[in-house]
């Protein structure tokens, strides 16, 4: 009833913040009508995934030094601290957290009065607060009211958060994103993005020009007039694979595209999108347009859904959200999707997106009013019908793969910025449910489709998934279809183009009756392609391996890790493996770590001492592969040997073994495998011989000659050298699995 009652708060910038670097901003609160009294005072809760910088109040030069003033002098702080739960404590799923609050303790702060906290107050020489790596349009510093002390009746109230941007660093690489799949002659659009060194929309000076080469052949020059984003049109003469590099007009800074498939008339083309993503509104940062405009600028995505939480969403947001889907659809050049994410615990459903086909029938259909899944399916069929919704459950928070509506339950999202989880489609298919495979970035930086890299607390080693749909045009129809018939594919962000039909069916479909099935197709990658795997029922059946060599001169080191964490339970996060590779009779001359190179060579990687005997590791694995490549001196040492130290693996726990030494004699006989996570967490080192593979497109054929049964089902899963991974969608025999009793 009565808006200002607590009063507003206004902003001032003091230091302009970059990414990885420092800031200062100060906000100041012009206090309402209902007061401050002894007890009460500023809480100043920073937020559990984003603001990687504990407030400090005791040294003035150091970083992250908060200091409170008033207009009114008769008034004293000091700081105490106001435990917190949920997104702005430690963990957004953990107990409470203790956070700065500023106490009241003399004095009474009155309608009219003025109180500014400076965050990173540089006035005594702290740099600042330090900030994260992610360019934005709205960090969040916030400030919260208490009114009095919370046993005399005080009321804690969350003031205005107002938009703190965050600026890019240095240009140092460029990356370019093109319409994948076309024709002769028919135009498609290139992009070419100037970045820094986290993959964020840079600041500073942008070269005055980038060379550009096709295939290996100069193609023209162009000018990019100081902006960081250069766009522009070409077409192909000729069928083929076509991929651009890049080189600015100095030389000092070289990068490509995503590869294009030219083909004669092709019945469908190939679309980018995403499917789950947040910003600001939920537990993320930044405002909802610029999450749009980042999608279709930025990540040149062709169709996206903001996928915010419904339990943090009210019905003004959801109307906001309308506003901003409509206002950023371009038919034909943009598809925006209304959608949401379901949030509750997995012993109660797990997470499911909700996806809607006609933003103008979307319906909120919240936990606060359907708490289980049942519930949640039954309010979405009763709402719509079969064909205009989708509901796909994600595996951080894993849905329950026992229940599902096939009407509903087209896709399940196997990877994400938390990890991979094929794991998880597997469970799916294991029940008889027939889904497809799809990913997202699940980012909550308002970074859909090309998150930045992020090193360290509150790192993650994964660039998140993305979703590739067959379609024969991009309308919001057409790519729905396509989801809904499971028509689509996933990578973990690696924009990998991916053919392949089994008995000539594409995939999502159930095949042709008989006992023999032949999957062929082609794999078009963004680095060379390591191998192409063909399962059937959860198993390889076979495996096309491009760097296996028992003669190759190269010896790898391979963390793998599963992070299925049972039923009714979080995924568990990535592992820290750290330790040592120590080697006698035989001289190690490079040390190469691909995925790493990729991903976070800041706080991870892999370094050989000067004696050339020792290699210190430190490395992540998300559900996938991270390899140490040690190249050897001369011919294979039969009498060399290898031990591993693992010091300590963290997950989070922490795990340590015993040294292993592994002959080199003995790897002519193929891997060794050592163990380091019992069951069901699969988790261990790979030991091999193997060579570069040199190819990045690949076709395939796999033949399985049966005998077929009820409820088998088969796909695809591609890894790239680089840890680039792809998946198809499943096929599956004529006949369905039995379905599970859902009760």
């Amino acid at each position: 009833h009565d808006p200002d009652y607590y009063g507003d708060i206004e902003m001032d910038i003091l230091q302009e913040g970059h990414v990885a670097d420092y800031l200062s901003v100060s906000m100041t609160h012009t206090v309402g009508a209902s007061g401050v009294e002894p007890g009460g005072g500023y809480m100043l809760p920073n937020h559990f995934r984003f603001i990687d910088a504990e407030y400090q109040t005791d040294d003035p030069a150091a970083p992250n030094y908060v200091t409170i003033r008033s207009s009114n002098a008769s008034v004293k702080f000091e700081p105490a601290t106001w435990p917190v739960m949920g997104q702005y404590s430690q963990s957004l799923h953990g107990g409470p957290t203790n956070r700065l609050f500023f106490k009241l303790v003399e004095g009474e702060l009155s309608e009219g009065d003025t109180v500014t906290v400076t965050f990173g107050d540089r006035s005594e020489g702290s740099p600042g607060i330090g900030t994260v790596q992610y360019r934005n349009t709205a960090l969040r510093y916030a400030v919260w009211l208490a009114t009095a002390d919370e046993n005399e009746g005080g009321v804690l109230h969350a003031l205005p958060e107002p938009a703190v941007p965050l600026f890019g660093g240095p240009v140092t690489a460029v990356h370019g994103f093109v319409d994948p799949l076309t024709s002769p002659g028919e135009p498609v659009k290139l992009s070419i993005r100037a970045e820094d060194r986290f993959r964020n929309i840079p600041s500073g000076n942008v070269p005055e020009s980038w060379d550009i080469s096709l295939n290996g052949e100069f193609f023209r020059r162009v000018e990019t007039n100081g902006e960081y984003i250069t766009n522009l049109e070409v077409s192909f003469d000729t069928p083929g694979v076509k991929r651009f590099t890049f080189t600015s007009g100095d030389g000092a800074i070289t990068g490509r595209a995503d590869p294009v498939l030219v083909k004669e008339n092709p019945e469908n083309y190939l679309y980018w999108g995403e499917t789950h993503g947040h910003s600001g509104w939920a537990e993320g940062l930044g405002l909802v347009d610029a999450y749009f405009r980042f999608a279709r600028e930025d990540a040149r995505l062709d169709f996206v859904t903001l996928s915010e939480h419904d339990l943090w969403m009210d019905l003004g947001e959801w109307s906001q959200m309308y506003d901003a889907v409509t206002r950023h659809f371009r038919d034909g050049e943009f598809i925006t999707f209304m959608g949401y994410e379901w949030t509750v615990d997995p012993p109660f459903g797990g997470h499911h997106n909700v996806l809607f086909r006609d933003p103008d029938e979307a319906v909120l259909a919240s936990r606060q009013k359907f708490p289980s899944l049942k519930k949640l399916h039954a309010a979405l069929s009763a709402a719509l019908p079969a064909g205009d919704i989708l509901v796909v459950p994600h595996a951080h928070m894993p849905g329950d793969w026992t229940i599902s509506n096939p009407d509903l339950e087209r896709l399940v999202e196997i990877v994400s910025y938390h990890g991979t989880f094929e794991w998880f489609g597997r469970k799916y298919l294991d029940q008889g449910w027939e889904v497809g495979f799809i990913g997202s970035s699940d980012d909550h930086t308002g970074s859909p489709g090309y998150r930045p890299r992020a090193y360290g607390k509150p790192g993650s080693d994964n660039l998140g998934g993305i979703a590739a749909v067959y379609a024969p045009a991009l309308t919001r129809d057409d790519i729905f279809d396509a989801l809904y018939d499971r028509y689509a594919y996933t990578t973990n962000a690696a924009r990998i183009i991916l053919e392949a039909e089994m008995d000539g069916q594409r995939m999502g479909t159930r095949l042709p009756e008989g006992d023999t099935h032949t999957i062929s197709g082609r794999v078009i990658g963004t680095d060379e392609i390591a191998s192409i795997s063909f399962i059937k029922n959860g198993e390889p059946l076979e495996t096309m391996d491009y760097q296996a060599d028992k003669d190759g001169n190269i010896l790898e080191v391979a963390f793998h890790y599963s992070s299925y964490p049972g039923r009714h339970a979080p995924s568990i996060p990535d592992p820290t493996f750290n330790g040592t590779l120590t080697f006698e009779n035989m001289s190690v001359t490079g040390v190469k770590t691909p995925v790493v190179e990729l991903l976070n060579n800041v706080t991870e990687g892999a370094e050989l001492s000067g004696d050339g005997d020792e290699v210190a590791f430190s490395m992540r694995s998300g559900g996938r592969t991270n390899p140490i490549e040690l190249t050897l001196d001369g011919e294979w040492p039969a009498d060399g040997t290898l031990t591993i130290d693992l010091t300590e693996s963290i997950l989070p726990q922490v795990v340590t073994l015993e040294p292993v030494t592994v002959n080199m004699a003995d790897l002519a006989e193929g891997p060794v495998t050592i163990p380091i996570f019992e069951a069901p967490l699969s988790g261990f080192v790979t030991i091999r011989r193997i060579s570069q593979p040199e190819l990045m497109d690949r076709e395939f054929s796999f033949t399985d000659d049966g005998p077929s049964a009820p409820g088998d089902y088969y796909f695809l899963r591609v890894r790239q050298i680089d840890g680039g991974m792809a998946w198809t969608s499943p096929w599956w025999t004529v006949e369905p699995k039995a379905k599970p009793d859902a009760d």
